[in-house]
């Protein structure tokens, strides 16, 4: 990578943490200039922008540039390396999801299940972007009302992030939180609420060990050189 692409990134990290999504654009196209004269267009790097830039634009509602960019990734992609690598499978992925935000359903729905079927043979149904495709996946059935195979496809997923990552992570917390939708929308109102008790127990737990944290000396990090009683009170929350 070049002194300059590497100055881009940088640039693009911090205008996304601020929010100047607009001010991404042009960073991002010379990013794709400079890729295309390094690698040459028909590469997965180019590709890779090609899908960031896809990103940004689908976050900008400019739906027929984002549509553009996905179309583009994924035919290279496929054609370097191959239509069963893992790489095409997430350019599929962001293609369905653009689909669906645009209310394509019967293509958005196509779309994923490749992508689904990719994962499984080449990741194995503990990756989490297996999970994460079954979560785009219920998302979808949600829209579409079909509300079983939503909650199906959530509880496998949330089950898959539980194994991976526990009950602590942001994941599970997210899955919680689609799980609790479907419930409501179904009118499951028991359902939902058990979901959102287990997310308010997420949050509680982890604004204590933000504070708990907040309050150490950072010479005491990582808890095992912690105080015994505060180690104590971290086993807890976590």
């Amino acid at each position: 990578m070049s002194d300059s692409l590497e100055q881009i990134n940088k640039r693009i990290s911090v205008l996304y943490r601020q929010g100047s999504y607009r001010d991404i654009e042009p960073l991002l196209l010379q990013a794709a200039e400079i890729v295309a004269k390094e690698n040459g267009k028909d590469h997965p790097s180019y590709a890779g922008i090609l899908n960031d830039l896809g990103g940004l634009y689908r976050g900008l509602a400019d739906y027929a540039k984002a549509e553009n960019c996905f179309v583009e990734a994924t035919r290279i992609l496929a054609n370097t390396l191959g239509n069963q690598h893992p790489d095409y499978a997430t350019s599929l992925n962001n293609l369905a999801g653009l689909y669906r935000l645009t209310g394509n359903y019967a293509r958005a729905e196509e779309l994923f299940l490749k992508a689904w079927d990719i994962y499984a043979k080449t990741l194995g149904e503990e990756h989490f972007l297996f999970a994460s495709n079954l979560n785009n996946l219920a998302l979808l059935y949600t829209d579409m009302g079909k509300f079983d195979q939503a909650e199906q496809l959530h509880n496998q997923a949330l089950e898959t992030v539980r194994r991976k990552e526990g009950e602590n992570s942001t994941s599970y917390a997210t899955s919680l939180n689609n799980l609790a939708a479907v419930h409501l929308a179904k009118g499951e109102y028991a359902g939902a609420e058990t979901q959102a008790k287990k997310l308010w127990r997420y949050f509680l737990r982890l604004r204590a060990l933000t504070a708990l944290l907040s309050s150490l000396p950072l010479t005491v990090w990582p808890p095992f050189s912690m105080p015994r009683e505060n180690s104590k009170k971290l086993e807890k929350l976590i």
